[in-house]
This record gives structure tokens, C-alpha cells and sequence, in this order.
């Protein structure tokens, strides 16, 4: 594998930049609370309707609340309240922490940053945006010119209505699509990332919804209302509520309106995009029916059953699905077969034989290249059948049995969790070596215990100054409890002290990815392929846990001696509650926390977010990668303006780089929607042709050579490291106490807060 992608010399490349540093990844707590800093008294006045309508369209583009639907955001503004502040007076100065966000009712206010005005803003305009999110310090002063009367939105009661409002939605739109017929062989998964991407239309009496001969790019569903069917000008039918049209956007040509549809009165519809359907479930309504079907049958055979879920993805892959005529002969009788053939729809004839029927399944495991039927096969009346070649099949996967064994393999890995309990010991003998990293919470050190090298982080208990954060640092000493996967760092122990919290993590020699990219420069298509892989295996691993990262970055993973990753930081991890299914797209959490580059819109905006985030951070990393900085706010600081390009641009790549395998891989993952990027993700992404050089099983088992090997530090080169610094320790006062810990004491413990 090559490590470095040739740029043409006349291009100006950027070079990469590595602003982010400073920018830590930290949980956002959004916990009320009663100490407000703002100069405002709260007024008893209720928004009139022309106003609310006027705030909503002013709005429904904004950075946050344009996330919302305009029947939400009216919903949301049920729940402010009025508040002044009377004229000459600052409403709140830069520095202090926001709970509000603010719109203008009456009066004007002046933006300032310290001596400078920067705006000045009047009725109807807002700002506090921050404050929506969680509790961030103000960025600039806002100071009244006029008495001015301002309509406040408490973060708290803001996040508790989205939420709300987002899960009655998804309900409500997974309803109405499974009524319809032309949906009602998916998923209930596919069924509910649809419903999202349903659009609410009015149209008045007289309107014409759809024109005879235009293109049909979507499907209705009537809400209220009636609509009128006209053909060549004559009017041939009525439908009412509940009934549908446009059927035609689904299919897997581009096809012509049969007729013109008109609101006959005024009519509410819901509206699906065939761009929709296409992005989010991946092809047509005829295409993701034959893969239900196959997944199905594939699931319920002996041997195939046995499958994983990416393989069987792959299968989908190199199929080809036929369409059989009735009383036509698709395997000739006694005549070789060298397919594996699934029947997806019909009955054969002769034989009172029906869909779901699995030809070729033994000879497949068995290796054989053939096999034969005693009889013609034909339908009776017409079906539908999946061909997957032998041969293309072995080329893909190799020996089926060799598979089924690697997947068992697999199962155990991830089956295999450690004990959770608190393993509190006596140190015997601690010697500090070097620090080697620093959090959020909590500074990283090298040590050894009784000569065992150790990872040490050391949080001390007053930096955690919320419940949130305390339920942080418990969940990562629960994660690492019961993790037990190759690319994942163990904890060896866990201890806790008067004012610190200890964790033992195993040591990873080597160096961090950040570093290994800027050190490789810009990695090509291989090099990529093979890193995306290991980090894609361990998402698996920690998402078929119900473990959400959070925080994915090239700075938490580290490059092993032998060129693997490991993720080594989980700090930022949330658990999903038990009994919670992965795959359910209706999985939400809402606290904010990441760092701001590799952060999913969804996560920054507060409408809730699953296991999704990781998908993008994780697309964020392979353009990092392949391009050499981030595709959003790499040179920006201000958290405000990466947020904003996060939720608002999309990807787009330098003129150089013309690799479209590539290309589409990373724009699959950073699809602005969550759903349509799990589905992405569940797929499309392993299948792509940009894993071709890449054996998932192997990697698994680290048989893959790794294209890249950092330098690791010697155990010679650590003992000398340790001599020295017992050196140094010598030096220092109380020195058998620093040197050695018996039990655990408060004595023992401000000892730990003057060594590290």
C-alpha cells in the first residue's frame, strides 16, 4: 500500500492545520438553573398571532430552530414568556452564562464586544443562540438603547418540547406510511426513517397538485381533504382521506403523470420526494421490497442463517434479480445449475411451491460448483427469482464454511464481556514515568505498578462540577469494565480516593493517529481503506453494546506497534438504556458534548441523536485523511461558526481530488439526515468497491499486515525512562512515601495531587 496520494504541483494546496487541539471535547450541561445573570424582569403579555407568524418566518431558517418544522416552532413558542429591560442598561455582558434565547418584542439593543458595537438589532430579531444548546459563556455584551421588551425561550423547557414534539412526529408519520399498501412490505425501521422525510403541503380550492405528463418525483397521501382526477380533461374520479396517489415516483424509471390531480376544497397532503425514497432507503420502492425479501429467506436457511449482517449486505451486492415470465423454464431439467437461486415472489409449477424456496444452498457450503433440479422449474403465473453465481460468490468470500467459521469467531468476540465490579487494590509500588495525555476530566499518565506498565488517568473529583459529569466518569468506568474487543484499550483497575478517581488502562506503545496522519501527509485510497475498516469494526462492536462514542477523532486513537488502532478514550461515551434495540432509528439522547469539527448536526442542533454521530465523525475522519484537514471550519475557532457550517454547507472537495469511489463513501456518511446515513452505513458502505482490498475477517484477526508501523518505544528505552525519573524522585522530600502506597488514605491521597 502506498502512504501518500501525488498532488499535482500546480495546484494550491492547503496545507493541513490543526486548529482543533483547542478546541476539547467537554459534555454541555443542560441543567437549569436559578443564578441567572441576565437583567431582566418578567412581564405578564401574551404573543399575538400575527407576531407569532412573523417570528416563524423569520425563524424557520435559522441555525437551530430551522430544524424544526414550522407546526413545531409554534408549538415551541406557546412556551415563552416576556421579559424588559429598560433602556441605558446591559441585558447581559460577554463572559456570562447564557439560559435564554431572546427575541424582540419592543425596542432596539446594540451588540458590543467590549468598546465596540458590532449591530444593532430590532422587533423580531433574536439572538442567545447558544443558549438553546447548552450553557455557554455569552460572546458578546447586549446593551439597551431603548426599554426594550424581549420574548425569552428557556433552554430547559426548549429541549423537553423537541424532544417531545420530535417523538410525537416520528409516531405520528410511522403511522400514516403503514397504512399505505405500496409500503407495507418494509421494515418497521425503514417505515419509521421514511416518515421523517414526509413534507406537510395546504393547498387551497382549485389548486393543481400535480399536472397530466409531467414527471412524477413524488407520492401523496391525503390528510384532510378531497382531490379530483382529471384525464384528458374529464374528470374520472375522486379521493378522499386516507387515500393515495403518485405511486409512480417509486418505480425504477422515471415516469410521466397519467393524469391531473385537483384540491377540490381546501386539502392537506403529505408529501414523499422520489429523491427521498432513493436516498434514504437506497434505490426504489421494487428494488428495497427484493432486498427485504432476500434478507428474509437468507435468514431463514440452515446454514446461511449463520451469516453476518455485512456479509449478507454483500450478497445483495452481487445478485441479480430476474423477472420471470409465467410458464417460462429458468433451470432446465437435469442440467447443470451454477447459481444459488432464492424465490422472492410466485409458485412453481407442478409442484404447489411457494416464495421463499432456497436452491443450491448445500452445494454452496459443500463447494460444489453445480448442482441440478429432476425437474423443470418454471412459475405458474409469473414470479420473481435472485440469482448469485457460484463462482462470483467464492471470488467474493471465499469457501462458505471458512465463512460461517470466521463469523463464529466474530460472535465470540463480541459475546465476550469482562466482570464490571470495582477491582480496589493496594499499591505496592507506583512509579511515574511521563505524561502522556490530558481530557476533559482528567490528565494521563505513564506509570508502572509492581513493573507492570500502565495507562494512569487521574480525575480529580472538584473538576466534575455537575451530576452530568459524575455520570460521565461513572459510565466510562462501566464501559471499560466490560469491553473485551482487539482495537479497544482494557482497565486493568479502578480505584477510588478522598478527591480522585483512578484508572488503570492498559498502555498502547505508540504514537496517536492525529500524529500518524500529519506524519503520512495525505493517505490514499488503500491506506484509508484499511484504518476506516479497524475503525468501522470497532463502531460495531461498541454500537452492538449499545455504546455510543461521541467524541471520534484521529486524538483518541492510538497506532499500536503493530499499525493498529486503538480507541482509547471513552469519557464521552453514552449507554442506551437496556433492552433498547440498535437498529431502532427512534433511539434518542440529547446532551451535547464532542468536539466541534467531527460533531454531527443532529447533536449540535438538540433535536436528539443516536448511534448516527459516530457514522459522521467517522466520515469526517476519512476526509481528514484523503484531503488533510477537516471539510468544516478547519481554520475557524469560533464554535458558533463551525456549528453553523456543520448544519448548513455541504461536503465539498478540492478540484485535485478526482477519486469518486471516495467520494461517494464519505459523502454516504456525511448525509446531513441520521437516518438515511444508517442506512448508508448498513448498506451501502462495506459493499462499496472502495473496500476491495479489504478482508474484514482477516483485520478482525490482525492478520493483515498494517500499511503503516509507527516507531514504539523500546521496554529498554521505558526502564531507562523510569530510572531516571526515580532519579528525580529521589531528590524530593518524603521520597519512600512518594515512592511507595499501602492503603488507601486521605495521606495517601494528597500524595496523588502533588505527584501528578
Amino acid at each position: 500500500m502506498s502512504s501518500k496520494r501525488k498532488i499535482p504541483s500546480k495546484v494550491d494546496f492547503k496545507p493541513i492545520q490543526r486548529r482543533r487541539r483547542s478546541l476539547l471535547s467537554k459534555v454541555l450541561s443542560l441543567e437549569n438553573c436559578s443564578d441567572y445573570s441576565e437583567n431582566i424582569t418578567r412581564v405578564e403579555l401574551d404573543m399575538q398571532t400575527e407576531e407569532k407568524v412573523a417570528i416563524i418566518d423569520k425563524l424557520k431558517h435559522h441555525f437551530i430552530l430551522g430544524s424544526i418544522s414550522e407546526v413545531q416552532l409554534a408549538e415551541i413558542l406557546n412556551t415563552v414568556f416576556a421579559v424588559t429591560c429598560p433602556k441605558d442598561h446591559y441585558l447581559f455582558h460577554k463572559g456570562e452564562q447564557g439560559y435564554f434565547f431572546f427575541i424582540i418584542h419592543r425596542g432596539r439593543v446594540q451588540v458590543r464586544i467590549d468598546s465596540d458595537i458590532i449591530k444593532e438589532l430590532g422587533p423580531l430579531d433574536s439572538f442567545g443562540d447558544f443558549a438553546l444548546l447548552y450553557n455557554a459563556p455569552r460572546t458578546a455584551s447586549i446593551f439597551c438603547i431603548e426599554d426594550t421588551v424581549l420574548w425569552c425561550i428557556d433552554r430547559v423547557e426548549y429541549k423537553k418540547q423537541v424532544q417531545k414534539l420530535m417523538d410525537k412526529e416520528k409516531i405520528k408519520n410511522a403511522e400514516i406510511l403503514s397504512v399505505c399498501p405500496i409500503f407495507k412490505n418494509l421494515s418497521t425501521s425503514q417505515i419509521e426513517t421514511l416518515g421523517k422525510e414526509l413534507v406537510l403541503e395546504k393547498h387551497f380550492a382549485g389548486t393543481l397538485i400535480i399536472k397530466e405528463g409531467d414527471s412524477c418525483n413524488a407520492f401523496y397521501i391525503i390528510n384532510e381533504g378531497r382531490v379530483r382526477i382529471e384525464r384528458n380533461g374529464l374528470t374520472i374520479d375522486f379521493l378522499d382521506k386516507g387515500n393515495s396517489f403518485g405511486e409512480g415516483a417509486f418505480e425504477d424509471k422515471e415516469v410521466k403523470r397519467n393524469a391531473s390531480i385537483y384540491a377540490e376544497g381546501s386539502v392537506e397532503l403529505y408529501s414523499l420526494s422520489r429523491s427521498s425514497l432513493f436516498n434514504v432507503l437506497g434505490g426504489s420502492i421494487n428494488l428495497v421490497y427484493s432486498r427485504n425479501t432476500i434478507q428474509r429467506i437468507l435468514r431463514s436457511t440452515k446454514v446461511l442463517k449463520n451469516i453476518n449482517a455485512d456479509t449478507i449486505e454483500r450478497m445483495l451486492e452481487i445478485s441479480r434479480i430476474e423477472i420471470v415470465e409465467p410458464g417460462r423454464v429458468f433451470v432446465e431439467k437435469d442440467t447443470d445449475c451454477e447459481s444459488l437461486l432464492l424465490v422472492l415472489d410466485g409458485t412453481l409449477a407442478d409442484q404447489g411451491l411457494d416464495t421463499g424456496l432456497v436452491f443450491g444452498e448445500s452445494e454452496l457450503f459443500e463447494d460444489r460448483p453445480h448442482w441440478r433440479s429432476d425437474r423443470h422449474l418454471r412459475f405458474s403465473s409469473g414470479g420473481k427469482i435472485c440469482r448469485i453465481q457460484f463462482g462470483v460468490f467464492k471470488q467474493t468470500f471465499g469457501n462458505l464454511s471458512t465463512l460461517v467459521m470466521d463469523q463464529s469467531e466474530l460472535m465470540a468476540f463480541i459475546s465476550r464481556w469482562r466482570d464490571g465490579k470495582d477491582l480496589k487494590v493496594a499499591f505496592p509500588k507506583i512509579h511515574y514515568i511521563k505524561d502522556i495525555g490530558a481530557g476533559g476530566y482528567g490528565k494521563v499518565s505513564l506509570v508502572t505498578v509492581d513493573e507492570r506498565t500502565h495507562a494512569l488517568k487521574v480525575i480529580s473529583k472538584s473538576t466534575l462540577s455537575s451530576l452530568v459529569e459524575v455520570k460521565l466518569v461513572n459510565t466510562e468506568k462501566e464501559i471499560l469494565s466490560g469491553i473485551d474487543f482487539p482495537f479497544l484499550t482494557k482497565l486493568n483497575f479502578y480505584s477510588k480516593l478522598p478527591t480522585s478517581i483512578l484508572f488503570f488502562i492498559e498502555y498502547v506503545s505508540g504514537m496517536t493517529f492525529e500524529n500518524a496522519i500529519i506524519e503520512l501527509d495525505l493517505l490514499d485510497q488503500d491506506m484509508t481503506a484499511f484504518f476506516t475498516a479497524v475503525i468501522s469494526l470497532i463502531l460495531d462492536y461498541l454500537h452492538h453494546h449499545k455504546i455510543i462514542y461521541r467524541d471520534l477523532k484521529p486524538e483518541n486513537l492510538i497506532l499500536d506497534k503493530d499499525g493498529y488502532l486503538k480507541l482509547i478514550d471513552f469519557g464521552a461515551c453514552k449507554m442506551m438504556a437496556a433492552g433498547q434495540n440498535k437498529d431502532a432509528v427512534l433511539l434518542r439522547t440529547y446532551s451535547i458534548i464532542g468536539t466541534p469539527h467531527y460533531m454531527a448536526p443532529e447533536l449540535i442542533n438538540g433535536s436528539g441523536y443516536g448511534y448516527s454521530v459516530d457514522l459522521w465523525s467517522l466520515g469526517i475522519m476519512m476526509y481528514e485523511m484523503m484531503i488533510g484537514y477537516v471539510p468544516f471550519g478547519n481554520d475557524l475557532l469560533d464554535v458558533f461558526e463551525i456549528y453553523s457550517k456543520i448544519i448548513q454547507e455541504e461536503v465539498v472537495f478540492p478540484e485535485w481530488f478526482d477519486d469518486e469511489t471516495s467520494k461517494e463513501v464519505i459523502k454516504g456518511l456525511l448525509m446531513k439526515n441520521p437516518e438515511a446515513r444508517t442506512l448508508f452505513y448498513k448498506y451501502k458502505f462495506k459493499s462499496s468497491h472502495f473496500f476491495d482490498n479489504v478482508k474484514w475477517n482477516s483485520i478482525l484477526r490482525k492478520e493483515t499486515a498494517a500499511p503503516f508501523v509507527p516507531e514504539s518505544v523500546s521496554i529498554e528505552e521505558m526502564e531507562t525512562a523510569v530510572e531516571v525519573r526515580m532519579e528525580e524522585i529521589s531528590k524530593m522530600e518524603n521520597q519512600d512515601k512518594l515512592r511507595t502506597f499501602g492503603q488507601l488514605s486521605l495521606e495517601i491521597d494528597s500524595m496523588w495531587q502533588s505527584l501528578f
